[in-house]
């Protein structure tokens, strides 16, 4: 039997196109192509039906279509055109037959009635009319390479905005998101961009900005968009600041963030959304730092192998660590500092809480940090590898709240410019260094129990007070006097817990504890 594909095997997105008086008509769309891949641009037959089950039972609507491919495969069908789809609200099953052939498995939708959809309608649009900052937020560009601009009020078609009211649909009824994974991801893609087809673009774009405006609409966190600056909103409405563009490619950078409601779900069920942002922010900061890990450059890793997809890590996958890790550990490896960045700004925006991306240093050696856009004060960290732990030994211990700083400090004291790249790198391996004198990092203290046991003494002073070669690096910012004082510090932790083998013996313990916890 010949196999015809549609999207690896069959890509369906059955999503709300147009309204009657007389019946609701659905949107099929799809992509034709042979079992090589190539596409499939002839006129061809395809019958739909619809069950109430996965497998077995009856059809309770049928229909066939012809359709005629583009050029590159592309096909869409209007389902319910001829034989009027008039079903009750509910989850379906939409089985497709090519010819003799009926492809599996059959793909779940959720239907809904004229009646819902006008309801639903009113109760966005009047939020919208209500409150024109957020409405003159939405902004979609087709891509970097096209001047235009399309606003919600002046330039979305009836057609566009029909879109985004079907995913606003999708969350009021918890019906069946119409992506299953992340995006295919396409040509150009690499394991930091996730290169989307226009079509994908468009959808995760109102995925996202609809989910926005149903956390805000049902009032599902404590604070709202409404008080919010357009400087505030643009990260959540405006697709320039979702997506990464460049000439005529939309992509996702450094994380796929494909499900915004996975990324509620998630803070959800982990109790990570508290009574403001900023405290939202540091519960998720305290997750992070326990099972988001720095990618072991060292060891070959390819976040194509390790998340088994080619291309930006899913968030998804991202927030589901796997066990064991190098360190006998629950965790995920991440691209340094641009994941983390990115895995913030999905994550959060889920609860309407705006980040950024700012970066410093020199080109040859370049940092991102999250800016987090909250009221009454924006803060931000200085490195957004702080907001992981590179193993088990690094900067966890650090209290959380200590991490952040106002965006008004970042930008005056470690930033480029106003300051020099050098000036910028010292700067922040000087509070790095500082963090580990006020919270003595366990990374020196085991190695400290080494040198009173008469191996490599003076080594952690060096450390401490020589700047590495390498900028930016976290040792060697403190001065004779600071790393004295601080290395008396130790001793004394050390002496506290019975000597420098049962300090080991106890960090030892608490690793073991602290980090095979199910995340």
């Amino acid at each position: 039997m010949k196999k015809v594909g549609l999207i690896a095997c069959i890509s369906l997105f059955l999503l709300f196109f147009s309204i009657s008086e007389a019946a609701t008509v659905y949107n099929f769309q799809g992509k034709l192509t042979d079992k090589t891949g190539k596409a499939k641009t002839a006129k061809i037959n395809i019958t739909f039906r619809i069950f109430k089950t996965a497998t077995g039972g009856t059809p309770v609507w049928t229909e066939q279509k012809e359709v005629i491919p583009d050029s590159q495969g592309r096909m869409v069908a209007k389902l319910g055109e001829t034989t009027a789809l008039n079903l009750a609200p509910a989850n379906y099953y939409v089985e497709v037959q090519i010819g003799s052939e009926i492809l599996t498995p059959r793909r779940i939708t959720y239907l809904f009635s004229l009646a819902q959809l006008e309801r639903l309608k009113e109760k966005y649009e009047r939020f919208l009319r209500d409150n024109p900052a957020v409405r003159g937020a939405i902004v979609w560009q087709n891509y970097a390479d096209d001047p235009r601009l399309y606003y919600y009020d002046a330039d979305w078609t009836p057609e566009m905005k029909n879109g985004l009211f079907s995913y606003l649909l999708i969350y009021e009824t918890g019906g069946t998101y119409p992506y299953s994974g992340p995006p295919e991801p396409q040509a150009g893609s690499t394991t930091h961009d996730t290169v989307l087809s226009p079509r994908d673009s468009w959808q995760l774009y109102l995925a996202n900005i609809a989910f926005s405006l149903y956390v805000e609409v049902n009032r599902l966190t404590a604070w709202s968009i409404t008080t919010y600056s357009p400087e505030q909103l643009a990260p959540l409405f405006d697709n320039r600041e979702i997506f990464g563009m460049w000439g005529t490619q939309i992509f996702f950078h450094e994380a796929t963030a494909w499900n915004p409601k996975f990324c509620y779900d998630f803070l959800i069920a982990r109790s990570l959304i508290k009574r403001e942002p900023r405290e939202t922010i540091k519960a998720f900061t305290g997750w992070t730092r326990k099972y988001i890990v720095h990618q072991y450059t060292g060891g070959g890793f390819d976040s194509r192998e390790y998340y088994s997809y080619n291309g930006a890590p899913p968030v998804d996958r991202i927030l589901t660590p796997r066990w064991p890790g190098r360190f006998n550990n629950w965790e995920s490896q991440i691209h340094g500092c641009m994941g983390t960045t990115a895995l913030f700004k999905a994550v959060l925006r889920s609860v309407n809480i705006p980040v950024i991306e700012a970066g410093f240093g020199r080109d040859d050696y370049y940092h991102s940090r999250c800016i987090f856009l909250i009221s009454p004060v924006s803060i931000g960290v200085i490195h957004s590898d702080v907001l992981h732990t590179a193993n088990p030994f690094g900067v966890y211990y650090v209290d959380t709240g200590q991490l952040f700083l106002t965006k008004a400090d970042l930008e005056s004291s470690y930033s480029n410019p106003p300051l020099t790249p050098e000036q910028a790198l010292h700067n922040y391996g000087r509070w790095t260094d500082l963090l580990k004198y006020y919270y003595p990092s366990d990374t020196y203290v085991v190695q400290r129990t080494y040198e009173l046991e008469g191996h490599e003494e003076g080594r952690l002073l060096r450390e401490l007070t020589t700047v590495s070669p390498t900028p930016g690096s976290y040792a060697g910012y403190l001065t004779v006097e600071e790393a004295n004082n601080l290395i008396r510090r130790i001793d004394a932790i050390i002496a506290y817990r019975g000597g420098p083998a049962e300090y080991r013996r106890a960090v030892a313990e608490y690793q073991r504890v602290l980090y095979s916890t199910p995340p």
